[in-house]
């Protein structure tokens, strides 16, 4: 889904809605996982939580249980159109960098 003012694209945890999402898993552990708790705001009102979810591989039809960085709808705010099949560049997107100069 593309969200907020800066209409960045994100995964919004809603079991039984929208579509399966493809991607790959890496395994992260320790400081590296913490890192990644930083990067994504875990520790924020406002950012991304990390959750258990359930993939099946294309390969293997393999089970696994990994975790990933997503939010509630409700923090999500304005969404901007539907669910997304896939996502490819948005026009609209405005990058971290060029945040606090558009929106002060």
């Amino acid at each position: 889904m593309i969200g907020g003012r800066s209409f960045s694209p994100c995964l919004i945890y809603a079991p039984g809605e929208g579509h399966a999402v493809s991607g790959e898993l890496f395994e992260v552990e320790g400081a590296d996982l913490a890192a990644l708790d930083r990067l994504e705001g875990t520790d924020l009102p406002g950012g991304y939580r990390r959750i258990a979810v359930r993939v099946r591989s294309n390969l293997d039809s393999t089970v696994r249980v990994p975790f990933t960085y997503a939010k509630s709808r409700a923090q999500v705010s304005p969404v901007h159109g539907a669910p997304l099949a896939a996502y490819s560049d948005d026009p609209r997107y405005v990058p971290p960098t060029e945040r606090s100069q558009i929106f002060g």
